[in-house]
């Protein structure tokens, strides 16, 4: 799994962004989906499926609902450069599925 926070003002600034917009990896698990998919912390997730992470709502209707197998594309920010990404949703016994936390 990983954790994210929200970018607010201060965030976007220490991230040398020009906006506050998305969600910051602030941790993620060794061995998880989004550690496979290459995530570390301080990425900024913008958006999953091509669709703009606007709030938390959308980013856990996006994660938490989707099927375990389910392939989530999302472009991210990593020190001001733009990338992008698949992580596919896998099996968790703790939770029956694994992306975010």
């Amino acid at each position: 799994g990983f954790g994210i926070l929200p970018v607010n003002d201060a965030i976007a600034k220490a991230l040398g962004m020009d906006e506050a917009r998305g969600f910051v990896v602030r941790d993620v698990t060794t061995g998880s989906p989004a550690a496979k998919a290459g995530l570390v912390p301080y990425d900024v997730l913008l958006t999953i499926n091509g669709i703009e992470l606007a709030d938390v709502d959308t980013f856990n209707r996006l994660v938490y609902e989707a099927k375990v197998g389910t392939r989530l594309e999302f472009t991210a920010i990593r020190e001001g450069r733009r990338f992008s990404g698949t992580i596919v949703l896998e099996e968790d016994p703790q939770r029956r599925r694994t992306a975010a936390s």
